[in-house]
């Protein structure tokens, strides 16, 4: 019972973060860039998918399984154009599959990514993953231990400065 209630609020905690990271595309590039995206099939089953997990209907087991198809196409297609970004990105992804993190881990750890390629410091990116939470101090606390994990164990979207300080 506790295990599934871990997975429970780790998948909640995932889906909060990701539609503050949709968000923050939809502010930054556009409704219609969005809609664009859900309106490929691509788009459409993984927002089908996303429904289905927030309403119950599949397990979060069951969402990875029919979601790996999408990254591996995702994947196909960065290095069909050589979109080093998403290339990183899903090398980051699979560092942290590896170390066995969790999904709303592995949400936050795209988001890092995705900021840390737009320029922005990682002092800058946890403020504005705050800010995105504001009014949910459950989905803040939740999102700093991610975050320190990565930060600590990795991977991580910045470099790392390793010299001792006096």
């Amino acid at each position: 019972m506790i295990n599934d209630d871990a997975e429970r609020d780790d998948a909640l905690l995932a889906l909060k973060e990701a539609m503050r990271q949709h968000n923050r595309s939809i502010e930054k590039y556009g409704e219609e860039n969005f809609e664009a995206t859900l309106n490929t099939s691509e788009g459409r089953k993984l927002f089908d998918l996303i429904q289905a997990l927030r309403r119950g209907d599949i397990s979060l087991a069951d969402f990875e399984e029919q979601n790996s198809g999408i990254r591996e196409l995702i994947e196909e297609k960065a290095v069909d154009l050589d979109d080093v970004e998403t290339i990183m990105s899903l090398r980051a992804e699979h560092e942290a599959k590896t170390k066995g993190l969790s999904e709303a881990a592995l949400t936050l750890l795209a988001g890092s990514n995705r900021a840390a390629s737009e320029g922005l410091s990682k002092e800058e990116w946890i403020i504005e993953v705050l800010r995105g939470h504001q009014s949910d101090e459950w989905a803040q606390l939740g999102c700093l231990r991610h975050i320190v994990t990565l930060w600590a164990d990795g991977p991580w979207s910045w470099p790392r400065d390793l010299s001792i300080k006096a």
